[in-house]
């Protein structure tokens, strides 16, 4: 049986394949159009397209009350499922498509009836464990009673199924009194729209809540009183905001207009540093209810809050929780794994098997395809086939030289996981700067560690596994040295264990930087210059040339960027022009 599962709908479009119980294949649309957060639906062919999905017609579909992509499409052998969610936006949207003609046959609709079901399935249906907790947070989901929306819910998973244990609706907002400044949100108060909000006082865009969870650590609880007024955390683990917030952070958006960069700075940071301590603290007081009531020690975490790294990892130290799973598109997008699995076992009744143990699950590229990437430097001596790539990749990112690494399929989810990834030393914290100058980003952003799974423990003070950067840890202290240019502010590092099993390549390239220097670690960061991460090798070619990266591998073949051609180096300052003005751009 095959289900193809659809996700996002206001933002980040998405799909997926389940074939026999298995995901064999994952794409967001942004990767495709090129479009960060892309919600486009008249191009949503594209996903099954590059996926590699069977060639078929979606001629018609007739969704129910759901921006989010709420329908199921049952063709024989191939299945189209709903993603589920809120708000009637569109009811019916008609592809036609000169490249798929072959029609398949639209038998019955299907949607899921929560958002939050599908989220909720997302993580535990693909999880390792047999039973457990299950907890959703997200700005906001399905309708429900008394036109209030999803905003987050614990559930009980077990074997194939999932027992709703509650399910909280977002207050509404008096939006005459307290105008919103994104209108898909614009009666909802919900503890993910209240980060969101924060997010846009900083001057960020509204989906870029992981800039605010970087810029957290550099504030101070100067706002922190203030803002608390507005997060009450109720008994039964109910969590109430209030939505008076909405003012307090209007003064604060006109306070900030009169400042200059480097005061902006700090009362940025400041609010950063409070909207982090109250979610932090507001999931907390959530999964301390869940454990209460079910007594489970697994817990897995769906919906956007659930890429907060830095949450994640307090549950595991300040809770009876031992053991947690998030998988890597835990936003909306990752909402098409929850459909496609909730419909696969609701229908074939048949046992879980499958465990999601990595995120690479884009199409993987002919070597064709990669060598007309590369045809304009056949013969050129920047081009190279090494024999032992890893070796000699691992002697220029030694050597101070940063490099793009692109292998295999893509990554689902925003991380970039070691298949479409910028490489660098960690050692040196100026390679911090110029990897953030190099990505056009903002200066201080913090960089993820690749670490062997097997020497976690020695740099990390970190026990869980993290395969998905879903995790912060502490950098132990003696090894902070070592460690320069992944190490935030805070002593902290949002990490990634590599696995052997899991990526062979990526532990290759870090074993062999590890003989040369010591440190089984890379710096880590996604393979894209102020927009989606690449997808194809065209893309990764085009990207490489245009930056000032210093090398690209692609699949088995070096290029050395042109401006190395006579043999020489690149003169680099030790220490950029340091920039307290944060971008919003990237």
């Amino acid at each position: 049986m095959r289900v193809i599962g659809l996700g996002g709908g206001l933002h980040d479009l998405a799909a997926c394949l389940v074939e026999d119980g298995k995901l064999v294949r994952a794409i967001e649309q942004e990767r495709l159009t090129r479009v960060r957060h892309a919600c486009d639906h008249d191009k949503l062919t594209a996903c099954f397209r590059a996926g590699s999905f069977r060639p078929w017609q979606l001629e018609q579909v007739t969704t129910g009350a759901t921006p989010e992509l709420g329908y199921c499409l049952n063709g024989d052998p191939i299945t189209s499922v709903d993603a589920a969610s809120h708000g009637a936006r569109w009811g019916a949207i008609i592809w036609r498509t000169k490249e798929w003609p072959v029609l398949w046959t639209l038998r019955r609709l299907h949607k899921l009836k929560s958002h939050h079901l599908a989220h909720a399935a997302s993580g535990f249906l693909v999880s390792p464990f047999e039973e457990a907790l299950t907890l959703v947070v997200d700005s906001f989901g399905t309708e429900g009673p008394r036109n209030r929306f999803e905003s987050t819910s614990l559930w009980l998973g077990r074997d194939r199924t999932l027992t709703p244990i509650r399910v909280d609706y977002s207050d509404r907002v008096p939006t005459d009194k307290t105008p919103r400044r994104w209108p898909d949100a614009s009666t909802v108060c919900s503890l993910g729209v209240f980060y969101s909000d924060v997010t846009l006082s900083c001057g960020f865009r509204v989906l870029d809540a992981g800039k605010t969870m970087g810029l957290a650590p550099w504030g101070s609880a100067r706002f922190l009183p203030e803002l608390a007024r507005f997060v009450h955390l109720a008994d039964e683990g109910e969590v109430h905001i209030d939505p008076r917030y909405l003012l307090f952070l209007r003064e604060c958006d006109r306070t900030r207009a009169t400042l200059d960069d480097d005061v902006r700075f700090a009362h940025d940071a400041d609010l950063a540093y409070a909207a982090q301590k109250l979610l932090e603290d507001a999931v907390l007081h959530l999964v301390r209810f869940g454990y209460e009531r079910t007594r489970m020690r697994s817990l897995c975490l769906a919906g956007g809050v659930a890429l907060n790294a830095v949450a994640n990892a307090r549950i595991l130290e300040e809770t009876p929780i031992e053991r947690i799973f998030v998988q890597p598109a835990a936003n909306d997008a990752g909402v098409a794994i929850g459909a496609a699995f909730h419909t696969y076992f609701e229908r074939s009744k048949k046992p879980r098997e499958f465990v999601m143990e990595h995120a690479n699950l884009g199409r993987c590229y002919t070597e064709q395809e990669i060598a007309a990437a590369l045809a304009g430097f056949r013969g050129r001596p920047e081009l190279e086939r090494p024999p032992r790539l890893c070796e000699r990749a691992a002697t220029l990112l030694a050597g101070g030289k940063i490099i793009a690494w692109f292998q295999g399929g893509s990554e689902f989810g925003p991380r970039a996981l070691g298949n479409r990834s910028i490489l660098a030393d960690p050692r040196r914290k100026p390679t911090w700067e110029r990897v953030n100058a190099i990505k056009k980003r903002e200066w201080f952003r913090p960089f993820a560690p690749a670490v062997l799974a097997e020497a976690q423990s020695d740099y990390f003070e970190l026990e869980a596994n993290s395969p998905y950067m879903v995790l912060v840890g502490r950098v132990r202290k003696e090894k902070q040295p070592l460690l320069g240019a992944v190490t935030h502010v805070d002593g902290t590092a949002r990490l990634q264990t590599v696995e052997r099993r899991t990526n062979p390549r990526f532990h290759e390239l870090i074993s062999a930087f590890a003989t040369l220097t010591g440190v089984p670690v890379l710096l880590n960061t996604s393979f894209n210059i102020q927009g989606p991460i690449v997808e194809t090798p065209a893309e990764a070619v085009e990207t490489f040339l245009r930056s000032e990266l210093d090398a690209l591998v692609l699949g088995d073949h070096l290029l050395v960027h042109p401006r190395f051609r006579d043999g020489g180096t690149r003169g680099i300052p030790d220490r950029l022009p340091d920039s307290r003005r944060p971008r919003s751009d990237s």
